[in-house]
């Protein structure tokens, strides 16, 4: 009973001493300014206790003088520990070597060198090395404590004590016994405090060296996970990394289907056998996958089934095969508040997992969130892909065909060189189909009967017989692609039904009549559509040797005798919402002289892709103009048409080099 009385006394002593020593400690201070402060509070306890023995001494020799300057300096001394106590450790030290200075002065006068005072101005000068306060303090402070000892010294040479006592000789030993004493405490103090700080900056090291791997092994692992868009190389990426720094059984991925409101989960031993897909509602909360998603939280069990039902409550607790699970880790995998699934981990072990691990995984888990939301909106894009490369293929076949369509309704050169042997047809649609497109007619010899009043009555009575008659037209549909490709069909059909149904050959009736056929086609008066076209129109007599033209927005250029001609179309489209009539002009070109002898003419129709064409040096390159067109056209008219076409071809294609087509490209040629 005694022994076990005297081990609680030592240790009610033990921890008195250490609560003693670390007043004023706090957790945010340095390691040197915790030494500081524990220092401070050992030399001013020491000393304290010393004086306190004094005191009682003194009480017994009643020596009123002693007992109250012994009891002074106790409180004196018991200043710095007050300080530390109240947070104000930076003036302690200075506090407790400032006063001592003066104090061991004061003793050394009154006592002179009867009780080893001034032995104690060792302690003063090696304290502020000790307490490692600032380089110029530690400086300044130990010159006073050298300065003070030589005044103490010089007192001793030069002034009697004033006061004697034989037992003073005894004093002297104690005090110098005490000063061992202190000095073992400061470096016994010193020591346990260097000691304990190499095991902090050892444990530190341990940490930072931990940390560096962790690091290491968070950025390779998110390098892995974010160089790859396939979910199953994610999952077998995941168990290979974990595999570094835990022990499992089991790590299971889970997948939120949000269509079907479930969690499709995969399963992988460590040993790298998967395990049979299986799928939960997310009515099932007794699943702690479906716990953790729905709340958004993760978890860390080290004895699963005491905490399942302290924690989840629902259900029974999951078993890994025939082994139960007791330690556990799920992790939500969430990214911008939604929710792709979770992570977990199972093992048969309880307590195999620590607060690192944890936190480790759920660091891992951030760059695990990326990669499956950037495999799964991978996976989402090549879906559309595919279904918009279905559709554009679709969309492709369609035009293709209104291509076939579109040149099926376009005149055969065979055709046109029947009529005109020389001639040539430059045709580059910007796109598949094309809002430019060329017409070509003939009409055939007929009688011409004009009415007249008869005694029988009004007859027709035969005037003369019209001759053979040649139509060309270049037309410029409003817009290209798709829409001028409808639109050409709509202006195709009412130049067969005018010219060939309807026997109109004079180009400016034609025109006037492709304007009403326009707008009542597109129902352009109550529609308010604006589209039309431009076009110029020429037709051929070859008995009568005249060619005759009419434009809407397009002009002729022809040549004869090597000279330039431009015959300017009127400044109107056909069709549009305006209710204004318009009436075309015609323009009359002679193909012979007044002798009757041919003129050799080589006359040109075309819509306004060629001129508007970006092209030349420079980044956005410029247009080739009409002007330069003419002039292209002047350089080569005298040429086989063959070989115009292969110039104008090749001028073109020379320009608009590096540039994308602006627009669909026609030009007729011919001569007559």
């Amino acid at each position: 009973m005694r022994s076990v009385s005297k081990t609680t006394t030592t240790m009610n002593l033990l921890v008195f001493w250490k609560r003693l020593i670390n007043i004023g400690v706090e957790k945010e201070l340095s390691f040197y300014e915790k030494r500081q402060v524990r220092l401070t509070n050992l030399f001013s306890f020491y000393i304290t206790c010393s004086f306190l023995i004094y005191f009682f001494m003194n009480l017994w020799m009643q020596d009123w003088i002693l007992i109250i300057m012994s009891f002074s300096f106790c409180l004196i001394y018991l200043i710095p520990l007050i300080q530390n106590y109240y947070q104000n450790n930076k003036v302690s030290h200075l506090s407790f070597i400032v006063f001592s200075n003066f104090l061991l002065l004061i003793l050394c006068w009154i006592f002179g060198s009867q009780i080893a005072a001034e032995y104690y101005f060792l302690v003063t000068a090696i304290a502020p090395v000790l307490f490692y306060v600032p380089r110029k303090q530690t400086y300044w402070l130990f010159a006073l404590s050298v300065v003070f000892f030589i005044v103490a010294q010089l007192i001793f040479f030069n002034v009697e004590p004033l006061i004697t006592y034989p037992i003073f000789k005894k004093f002297y030993y104690l005090n110098l016994f005490t000063l061992f004493v202190l000095m073992f405490l400061v470096v016994t103090a010193f020591t346990n405090d260097h000691l304990a700080n190499e095991r902090v900056v050892q444990q530190k090291n341990i940490d930072l060296q931990e940390s560096y791997a962790s690091i290491k092994l968070l950025s390779e692992a998110g390098f892995q996970l974010n160089s790859t868009l396939s979910l199953d190389n994610i999952f077998e990426i995941i168990h290979q990394v974990v595999l570094q720094f835990m022990q499992f059984d089991v790590l299971l991925l889970g997948l939120y289907e949000p269509n079907q409101q479930c969690l499709k989960i995969e399963g992988i031993r460590k040993n790298g056998e998967k395990i049979p897909s299986h799928i939960h509602d997310l009515a099932e909360e007794h699943i702690p996958g479906i716990w953790s998603i729905i709340r958004q939280e993760a978890f860390l069990m080290n004895d699963y089934q005491a905490e399942y039902a302290a924690k989840i409550g629902k259900g029974v607790p999951p078993s890994i095969q025939e082994a139960q699970v007791q330690s556990v880790m799920y992790i939500p995998l969430v990214i911008k508040r939604r929710v792709l699934g979770v992570i977990a981990v199972h093992s048969a072990q309880k307590k195999a997992y620590s607060d690192y691990q944890f936190n480790l995984l759920k660091s891992l888990v951030v760059y695990i969130t990326i990669a499956i939301d950037n495999a799964r909106i991978y996976a989402e894009v090549e879906n559309k892909n595919e279904e918009i490369a279905s559709i554009n293929k679709d969309l492709t076949d369609s035009i293709n065909y209104a291509r076939r369509i579109q040149r099926a309704i376009l005149p055969e050169m065979t055709e046109i060189r029947t009529h005109l042997p020389e001639s040539f047809v430059f045709y580059e649609p910007r796109d598949t189909v094309s809002g430019d497109f060329y017409w070509f007619g003939n009409t055939e010899s007929k009688p011409i009967y004009e009415k007249k009043l008869t005694f029988d009555g009004e007859q027709l009575i035969f005037k003369e017989f019209e001759g053979e008659k040649i139509v060309l037209a270049a037309v410029d549909c409003t817009g290209h692609g798709v829409p001028g490709a409808l639109l050409s069909m709509v202006g195709n059909e009412l130049l067969n039904e005018i010219v060939i149904t309807h026997h109109i050959t004079s180009p400016e009736r034609i025109l006037d009549e492709m304007n009403v056929g326009i707008k009542k086609a597109l129902r352009q008066e109550a529609t308010q559509i604006e589209d039309g076209m431009d076009m110029g129109l020429v037709v051929i007599d070859k008995e009568a040797q005249v060619l005759e033209f009419a434009g809407a927005k397009n002009n002729l250029v022809y040549f004869q005798e090597n000279e330039l001609h431009i015959v300017k179309g009127d400044r109107k489209s056909i069709g549009g919402s305006s209710t204004s009539v318009k009436n075309y002009t015609k323009h009359r070109v002679c193909l012979s002289n007044d002798d009757g002898e041919k003129i050799i003419t080589e006359f040109y129709l075309f819509s306004d892709g060629f001129g508007d064409q970006f092209g030349g040096s420079g980044k956005y390159g410029k247009k080739f103009l009409t002007k330069k067109l003419h002039q292209l056209l002047q350089k080569h008219h005298n040429e086989p048409m063959p070989e115009q076409f292969r110039n104008v071809k090749q001028a073109f294609y020379s320009w608009k080099e590096g540039h994308h087509q602006t627009d669909d490209v026609l030009l007729l040629g011919a001569r007559c």
